[in-house]
């Protein structure tokens, strides 16, 4: 099992190999299935989550080998993980562009 929690991460060839374990805490589910859902070209993906922890079940296409599609796993979920941060943080910014556009174009009368 490949762990990519907190900092860096760790192998424990105890476990499943296929089976990657992350930090709930850190990567929202959302970035999570995102992350899994811009590789499909490279691999299937089964999740599941606890309060804790997301367990991704790896199936690496024809052609990949675990380690690459781990790999690039690794680099989606920072990726997904900021795009969600990002969203949450600007979600007011992007509600009032949103209605000040809208009340422009509509006007104060209606449409």
């Amino acid at each position: 099992m490949v762990r990519i929690e907190g900092k860096g991460s760790q192998v424990d060839d105890r476990s499943d190999p296929d089976v990657i374990r992350v930090d709930g805490t850190l990567y929202p589910v959302p970035a999570v299935l995102r992350a899994c859902y811009s590789l499909a070209d490279i691999g299937t993906f089964e999740v599941q989550s606890d309060s804790q922890a997301i367990l991704i079940q790896i199936a690496p296409a024809l052609g990949y080998t675990l380690e690459a599609v781990v790999e690039r796993l690794r680099t989606s979920l920072i990726d997904f993980a900021l795009r969600e941060d990002i969203e949450v943080r600007t979600r007011d910014m992007r509600e009032l562009i949103w209605k000040t556009a809208f009340g422009e174009a509509i006007g104060p009368d209606g449409p």
